[in-house]
């Protein structure tokens, strides 16, 4: 599966410019392409990268940072619907701190229709649940799921750049890791997608306390305050009062509290005094695109 020519439509993707335009450059020979039996143009990948880096032109998708053999699995992979081979690829990438090839592969990734959510919880999640177990059997040192864990941060952070956004309403929401909390990337992940769909984010990142963020909704009254709570420094009993205490002060707003995260999975809504516990970015879109909650 190692491809040595791309598409037109993959030459519009990596320029991001119209299919029109790449025509338009292959006819007047400002870009090398040779035509098929069938009358379709086809591009060898070093000549498009030549071509950019001539004209200034930035890319944003596969280029020689990324082997062709890996992309040859990866494509391999997307065919075959086999997210373990994508998921070893990215746990490599993220390990070695290759961020460039990492951004690489998700943006490789969502120009063939995996959406964002899905990148998140069949292949992101996996990658950091294995770098977590991992580390725990003393298999990686904590400078390596360090690494790991910001490479993968840095390249969602770029990643979110080419994502397409729907224009929002002015609509409010907040996202905070709990008191003790500090892995962030999931409640993250969580605010692009809110923001893809057009909601204002007030991010308060890792390690929140409730009190603080009690005050911010109080203050801002958002429509929804998503919580993570992977790892707790409070008791069952202490993490279960604070949601609720958190929860009815959000209900005098017109607020919804949603919780996710490890720790919370299992719980009944009812018994946290929240709107839902989701345990995927997945379930966090479906929410936004109902139709008593679409905003965009």
């Amino acid at each position: 599966m190692n491809k040595s020519f791309i598409s037109t439509r993959e030459v519009a993707d990596m320029l991001s410019v119209t299919e029109t335009t790449v025509k338009r450059w292959a006819d007047s020979r400002h870009i090398k392409c040779i035509k098929t039996l069938g009358g379709h143009r086809k591009y060898i990948i070093e000549d498009v990268e030549k071509f950019a880096e001539e004209n200034m032109i930035p890319v944003s998708g596969f280029t020689s940072a990324y082997g062709r053999e890996e992309l040859g699995m990866v494509e391999y992979a997307l065919y075959s619907k086999n997210y373990d081979q994508i998921i070893k690829t990215a746990a490599e990438l993220a390990l070695n701190g290759n961020i460039e090839s990492l951004v690489e592969l998700f943006l490789y990734l969502t120009k063939n229709r995996i959406k964002f959510f899905d990148i998140i919880d069949e292949i992101v999640q996996h990658v950091l649940e294995n770098v977590g177990t991992s580390w725990e059997s003393s298999r990686l040192k904590i400078e390596d799921e360090h690494v790991a864990s910001e490479a993968i941060r840095t390249a969602l952070s770029r990643l979110y750049v080419y994502l397409p956004k729907s224009k929002g309403k002015n609509t409010k929401a907040i996202c905070a890791c709990v008191e003790g909390e500090y892995h962030d990337i999931g409640i993250k992940s969580v605010a692009y997608e809110l923001e893809m769909n057009g909601f204002n984010i007030i991010y308060l990142g890792a390690n929140t306390p409730f009190q603080s963020i009690i005050t911010t909704v109080k203050k801002e009254k958002p429509s929804y305050v998503f919580l993570s709570s992977t790892i707790s420094v409070f008791s069952e009993d202490e993490l279960i009062k604070d949601i609720k205490r958190l929860a009815k002060t959000a209900s005098a707003s017109n607020s919804k509290v949603i919780m996710g995260g490890k720790n919370v999975q299992g719980y009944d809504k009812k018994l946290l005094g929240c709107y839902a516990v989701l345990n995927s970015i997945k379930e966090v879109h479906k929410i936004l695109r109902t139709k008593s909650h679409k905003i965009a």
